[in-house]
């Protein structure tokens, strides 16, 4: 008794082999071909690095960033950096501006 292949399994199997083909074949072609034309991808190709995060360490040696540090924590840095003036009344956001420079 012999087994005779349905069309579609066959059909199935031909373009399972016909797409790993094309992918062992296309593929090192369009990077030769690429490679030839001197093509080079754009500088901003690779993702965006974020920016480091500016951080102090706590009263256990901890690195915590500055965002997380209340008012009265930033105004003592800032009294250690320098910045008196900012020490006595400075606002949040010019806390974190002076002491990111800092």
């Amino acid at each position: 008794m012999t087994r005779s292949t349905h069309p579609i399994d066959a059909a199935a199997i031909g373009a399972v082999g016909l797409v790993r083909l094309a992918r062992a074949v296309l593929v090192p072609c369009a990077a030769l071909v690429l490679t030839v034309a001197g093509y080079r991808p754009s500088a901003a190709a690779p993702a965006a690095q974020p920016a480091p995060a500016v951080v102090a360490r706590d009263w256990a040696g901890r690195i915590v960033p500055l965002d997380y540090l209340t008012v009265r924590e930033l105004r003592l840095l800032a009294r250690a950096a320098g910045h008196r003036a900012l020490a006595r009344s400075g606002r949040r956001a010019d806390l974190l501006a002076a002491l990111a420079l800092a």
